[in-house]
C-alpha cells in the first residue's frame, strides 16, 4: 500500500455521503421494540454530506434530507467557502470509490 499526501491544503479533498435512517420523536426500536412503528413514525433517512482535505485532514459536514446533485452541489459550495475562509481552495475532489464504482456499473 503506497501513501499519498498533497503538498497544499485544498489540492485533494475525498468527499462522501453515508445513508443514516432518522430515528422518530420519542426514540426508536431499542426504545419500543421491533416492528412496532407505525406508517406515521417512519421518518425516512438523512444524508451525511462529508468532505476530507487530504493534507491537513480538515472535515466540513452536514446532514440533509436527500443526496441529489443539486444538494450535493449546494453542499460542496459550502465546504468551498468554509475552507476559503481558512486561505485554503481546493483543486481536485474525488469520491468515495465503491460508491462511484456502485454507480457505474450496468446490469445485462
Amino acid at each position: 500500500m503506497v501513501r499519498y499526501q498533497r503538498e497544499r491544503p485544498g489540492e485533494l479533498v475525498h468527499i462522501d455521503i453515508k445513508k443514516l435512517a432518522g430515528i422518530p420523536d420519542g426514540g426508536g426500536w431499542y426504545a419500543h421494540g421491533r416492528g412496532r412503528a407505525g406508517p406515521s413514525q417512519r421518518v425516512g433517512y438523512r444524508y451525511i454530506h462529508s468532505a476530507l482535505d487530504d493534507r491537513t485532514r480538515a472535515w466540513h459536514a452536514e446532514i440533509h434530507g436527500d443526496e441529489t446533485a443539486a444538494t450535493a452541489a449546494g453542499f460542496l459550495t459550502g465546504a468551498g467557502s468554509s475552507t476559503e475562509a481558512d486561505g485554503e481552495s481546493t483543486n481536485e475532489a474525488t469520491p468515495d470509490p465503491a460508491r462511484e464504482s456502485a454507480m457505474n456499473t450496468s446490469t445485462p
